[in-house]
């Protein structure tokens, strides 16, 4: 089955882009596409700490335990 990762970076969630992207997400449904909607302005999500924990250990994992794995997980990594 396929999946959508949709990943909505506005911080107003009744904004035309939200609307669009609701829109896109029924149209993936009524297609068969499986989706899901991720609102970063939501999440815990940091930004690189360049800790190069991932190079010194040749790893693709990210060592901060923070809510982008939830996105990762949903693109089928990790």
């Amino acid at each position: 089955m396929q999946k959508v990762v949709i990943v909505f970076g506005s911080p107003r969630k009744n904004s035309n882009t939200h609307i669009l992207v609701q829109e896109a997400q029924k149209g993936l449904i009524d297609s068969g596409v499986a989706s899901e909607i991720f609102y970063l302005n939501d999440m815990n999500i940091k930004g690189c700490q360049a800790c190069y924990h991932c190079k010194i250990n040749d790893s693709t994992v990210c060592i901060v335990n923070d809510e982008m794995s939830k996105i990762h997980q949903a693109m089928g990594k990790r």
